[in-house]
């Protein structure tokens, strides 16, 4: 298996992440989902680079959700940026996951669905 292709660094200023938050966990997820599943298949370095930045910020992002600040009134409130449960459509950086992933390997392994299988067993007489 091959070395991360990214730092903590590089995640954590694309995730706008949290200062003092490991990014070094996020990071060996995304490697292994891409070293299991998508280095067959794509074989650009440069788009394999991109794709373990933006999915390890993805799962930073799942994790903490980046905060909004709303000021109408003189009150400031903060909100969780979501909704969860889409994949790599929950978040921005999963988005771009998606637009880098040509194969789509990535998107069906990750999504919330179940794949339905159907097998017909039979004689083959009528």
């Amino acid at each position: 298996m091959s070395a991360n292709r990214v730092t903590p660094a590089q995640v954590s200023a694309l995730a706008d992440a949290v200062p003092g938050i490991e990014m070094s966990q996020y990071i060996k997820t995304a490697h292994l989902m891409i070293e299991l599943l998508l280095v067959a298949y794509e074989t650009n370095a440069d788009i394999l680079r991109e794709i373990e930045l933006y999915l390890a910020g993805h799962y930073y992002q799942v994790v903490h959700p980046p905060a909004s600040s709303e000021s109408g009134t003189g009150l400031s409130e903060s909100k969780r940026v979501g909704p969860l449960g889409r994949g790599l459509s929950s978040t921005p950086l999963g988005q771009q996951v998606l637009g880098l992933d040509r194969t789509g390997i990535l998107s069906s392994a990750l999504s919330n669905t179940q794949p339905i299988v159907f097998e017909v067993f039979g004689t083959g007489v009528a």
